[in-house]
């Protein structure tokens, strides 16, 4: 258990997190003052963290795939892919609105 087992479970426990936080807001609809500003709706406060998280457990499990196992290439690409999919759903549709001094 290196450093990297390490890293890997930090990521994997940072990314539930954040998809919990998530899953609470789009389940209760509260929001913090500042979250409320930045975000359009809550809707989209809720999404971001969610595909965020996700997008964080897929790489922590994509990293995860032990080498020697038959399909351990096909599984870090489906993993690739669906990190790729959550980050860019979260940072291109759910991304916070820019604010305007």
């Amino acid at each position: 258990m290196g450093f990297l087992f390490w890293l890997r479970l930090a990521v994997l426990l940072a990314g539930a997190g954040v998809a919990v936080h998530g899953c609470y807001v789009l389940a209760t609809g509260r929001l913090s003052g500042r979250s409320r500003a930045a975000f359009r709706s809550t809707r989209d406060a809720g999404m971001y963290s969610l595909c965020s998280g996700l997008g964080l457990i897929f790489l922590a499990l994509g990293q995860s795939v032990p080498d020697d196992w038959d399909l351990s290439i096909v599984l870090i690409l489906i993993a690739l892919a669906l990190t790729l999919t959550f980050m860019g759903l979260a940072f291109l549709r759910y991304r916070p609105r820019k604010r305007s001094r």
